[in-house]
């Protein structure tokens, strides 16, 4: 059985500059996996980028935390913002609040709401988990910021036994030491 190996990330607002570190130094360690990013207001210089290393891109439809949302008192009052109002990540507890009360957390339509509603930093893990529920041939999966990581090695070389991994910044070393 051959292994498959995916590499996720969620990308907004960023140019090429800003995504050419993660990307090449992913190819260059001799990664051959799949590379899915989902995309949102990116830079179109990013076209060129992603099709250099096999990148897959996929755009979302989200609410642009910079412009004004628009709701109907009914929906405006229950979620404790103005009919009016510019979103922040306190949308997220609000929302998550009025899911639990009604039971409906794990409900599809509660999945597009947040996907289009909540901070990118939260929202994402639902474009992960729908394109993973979709594609199932996937048995390694490294989820990682776009921004804040660079490769030496391609990320799969080790054998590792069938677990979740977490790892976090290190923040008493800075790079380079």
């Amino acid at each position: 059985m051959s292994e498959s190996a995916l590499v996720l990330s969620y990308v907004e607002g960023y140019s090429a500059q800003d995504v050419a570190p993660f990307v090449e130094s992913l190819r260059s360690t001799g990664y051959t996996g799949d590379i899915v990013f989902f995309t949102y207001d990116v830079n179109p210089d990013c076209a060129g980028l992603f099709a250099e290393h096999d990148v897959r891109a996929i755009p979302v439809d989200r609410v642009d935390m910079q412009s004004v949302i628009h709701l109907p008192a009914w929906l405006a009052a229950p979620l404790g913002v103005p009919s009016s109002f510019h979103p922040d990540g306190a949308l997220n507890t609000r929302l998550s609040r009025i899911f639990r009360v009604l039971r409906a957390g794990r409900s599809r339509w509660a999945q597009r709401v947040a996907e289009r509603l909540w901070h990118c930093n939260s929202g994402r893990f639902f474009y992960y988990r729908s394109f993973l529920d979709r594609h199932r041939t996937y048995e390694k999966v490294l989820i990682a910021d776009v921004r804040d990581v660079v490769f030496q090695r391609a990320p799969f070389d080790r054998p590792l036994a069938p677990a979740l991994y977490l790892f976090e910044e290190y923040p008493s070393t800075p790079l380079g030491q």
